[in-house]
């Protein structure tokens, strides 16, 4: 039994270009100029849906990286006064002397 890795789909057909005789009437070409257009339409779709997603997913990677940082602000804050034991060098405190 083949793999999923192995199953071959669309993606591997060969194209049928090239396999039509040279001499094409004008017909046929019309529709040849016609499906290649529609092909070029889809595909700029499919770049613009894509550039619409990696913006969507970026927002979301900036997000998680601001919530992440407040989060680690404040266990470092916690930390630190966790560790203090209220004595003024203890927590990092340098008093000035007159």
């Amino acid at each position: 039994m083949k793999g999923m890795s192995k199953i071959r789909g669309l993606q591997n057909i060969k194209k049928m270009q090239g396999t039509c005789p040279g001499n094409r009437n004008s017909s046929s070409s019309y529709l040849r100029l016609y499906m290649l257009r529609m092909e070029k339409q889809r595909m700029e779709n499919e770049i613009d849906t894509i550039n619409n997603r990696k913006k969507a997913v970026q927002e979301k990677l900036n997000d998680i990286n601001q919530e992440e940082a407040k989060i680690q602000k404040i266990i470092s804050k916690g930390n630190q006064e966790k560790t203090c034991s209220g004595k003024a060098d203890d927590c990092g405190i340098v008093e000035e002397k007159n």
